[in-house]
């Protein structure tokens, strides 16, 4: 039988793997252009494959020590799939799996094309990587970083341009208007895309490591630049016309900014390609191994039996277990003294919550609360995995946000329920201990596993142990209190627990 048999076995991984990944390449995601790599990963395998010359007569045959690599690995894949599948936020495993399956790749094309095969397939193997979510902290720190560049740049161009621009927070005020640059002006979907197209157009060009790196650090330069053109663009077009128009012309100023750093990038690699040496294609001439077929449909056995026992384990070996719910009411809110208020584009186009409601509350001590709810249905898991880590420090960027207590939250009782929230500030406080600004935030999720919110400091023991008692719901509610005016930590609390004694209520089960 043809070894070229044995590559379905790191064929079917790679799908599974994909399967769970690709609810990180929604519309609203950092990782959007996730849904072209499977298809540019292929490209560039075939043609490191078109590069090698194939000779009929000469024939080798695949090595026993290959072969028990190859199912060592496969056997390693079910624990790592059934350690995914309960929890489809946490990205750790997702990242252990690929790994097994560039090793698994790579010896898979060792047994088919021989030794040599190793080097000119590693990119391609590797290449898939770039499709998966980076950890969350690198993730929220690059946005938090090229948020904080392109507010200073952009303020600095619009001074030298004649216009009375200030940085407050994240936000820039000119003659009264206030500019915020939110995470999608930051550049960070762009920085990432281009990264990822010129590490491919390195491979595609066969440059050297020298213009390998030196395309790589365009795509970057190309995607911040271009992005700081857009937030010029649109903060010229507030100050001049209104913010409708400004969210009129969001959407086109972004694409048109993408689209032209994308095709910056590709001149520049083809400018680099140009410089160098015409790639040389390889001179040994190799033929497809042999293997027996017994070993071919093990291997194939093998890589499918993770997704097989993990889909028939989660639909019959463990049972969802009931979790109190609870609801908002918003008719206990005073007619006279709250209003309801419209989300921005930009926000729901960046969450794509299902349902939401935002209102506008003045207390009796004439201060404001702000309530911003919104909660997935688990009708679109996309959009519940891509959103799952706005936190305010994200949300509320235009102002420094600031959590207090690390990971100790205010627990609120509703029914059988229990909310916690994590308690976040702004700026300094004053003299009295007073801060101007007190975020409560609540993102929650029904499991009985684990607890019902993502920031709880669970053991790894227990996270690893989840696939025992089910998975968790791609349904998910969150809570978002904040409250203006100058208030100590404790009266703070105190403020959030006479509010949602009023605002919530539990659900009783039917």
């Amino acid at each position: 039988m043809n070894a070229c048999f044995l590559l379905l076995a790191p064929l079917a991984g790679w799908v599974s793997l994909f399967a769970q990944v690709h609810y990180y390449w929604g519309e609203g995601s950092y990782y959007s252009y996730g849904w072209s790599i499977p298809f540019l990963s292929v490209a560039l395998g075939f043609r490191r494959l078109r590069d090698r010359e194939l000779q009929p007569e000469k024939i080798h045959h695949t090595s026993t020590s290959s072969a028990i690599a190859l199912a060592i690995l496969l056997l390693v894949l079910l624990p790592l799939r059934l350690v995914t599948e309960p929890d489809p936020y946490w990205r750790l495993p997702l990242w252990a799996q690929a790994f097994v399956l560039v090793a698994l790749t790579l010896i898979s094309l060792r047994m088919v094309l021989g030794k040599s095969a190793f080097r000119p397939f590693l990119f391609p193997c590797i290449f898939p990587l770039t499709a998966l979510p980076w950890a969350t902290g690198a993730e929220s720190a690059l946005v938090y970083t090229l948020s904080g560049w392109v507010t200073a740049i952009d303020t600095e161009i619009m001074l030298l341009c004649g216009q009375p621009a200030e940085v407050i927070g994240g936000v820039i005020q000119i003659s009264g208007q206030r500019i915020e640059i939110d995470a999608t002006c930051s550049g960070i979907r762009s920085f990432q895309c281009l990264l990822t197209f010129g590490l491919f157009f390195g491979e595609y060009f066969r440059l050297s490591w020298a213009g390998r790196g030196a395309v790589a650090l365009a795509g970057l330069v190309f995607a911040f630049g271009f992005n700081l053109c857009r937030a010029l663009v649109l903060s010229f077009i507030i100050i001049e016309t209104n913010p409708k128009t400004h969210e009129t012309w969001h959407d086109p100023v972004g694409y048109a900014a993408i689209v032209l750093s994308f095709l910056g990038l590709f001149a520049f690699a083809r400018f680099v390609a140009n410089l160098g040496k015409a790639p040389e294609h390889a001179t040994e001439h190799v033929q497809f191994a042999k293997v027996r077929p017994a070993v071919a449909w093990l291997c194939l056995l093998l890589a499918v039996l993770p997704e097989t026992i993990t889909q028939a384990w989660f639909r019959y070996g463990v049972s969802k277990r009931p979790v109190p719910e609870w609801s908002i009411d918003w008719t206990a809110l005073d007619e006279n003294s709250s209003r309801f208020i419209p989300f921005r584009k930009t926000t729901m186009d960046i969450l794509l919550f299902d349902h939401g409601k935002r209102a506008l509350v003045e207390l009796s001590d004439g201060s404001a609360a702000e309530i911003f709810y919104y909660e997935y249905d688990g009708s679109r898991p996309g959009a519940s995995v891509c959103s799952r880590h706005h936190n305010p420090s994200i949300c509320m960027s235009a102002t420094p946000v600031e959590r207090m207590g690390g990971d100790k939250t205010t627990t609120i009782e509703v029914g059988d329920a229990s909310l916690p929230f994590l308690h976040f500030v702004t700026g300094e406080p004053d003299y009295l201990g007073h801060y101007s600004t007190h975020a409560f935030w609540c993102p929650w999720t029904p499991d009985s596993r684990i607890g019902t919110t993502h920031f709880e400091n669970t053991p790894l023991s227990e996270r690893l142990r989840g696939f025992l008692s089910g998975r968790v719901d791609y349904a998910r509610k969150v809570l978002l209190i904040v409250f203006e005016g100058n208030r100590r930590l404790e009266d703070a609390q105190t403020d959030l627990r006479e509010l949602t004694a009023k605002l919530l209520l539990p659900v009783e089960d039917e």
